[in-house]
């Protein structure tokens, strides 16, 4: 597991809450690789 800042968790929750229905979707706004 990764250890996030508390600034980012924030920003993840948000993310997670607008994208409920797709969790992969969070995660690819969070690592643009």
């Amino acid at each position: 597991m990764e250890r996030y800042t508390p600034q980012q968790i924030v920003q993840i929750v948000q993310l997670y809450y607008e994208n409920q229905r797709s969790v992969k979707e969070v995660f690819r706004k969070l690592r643009p690789t």
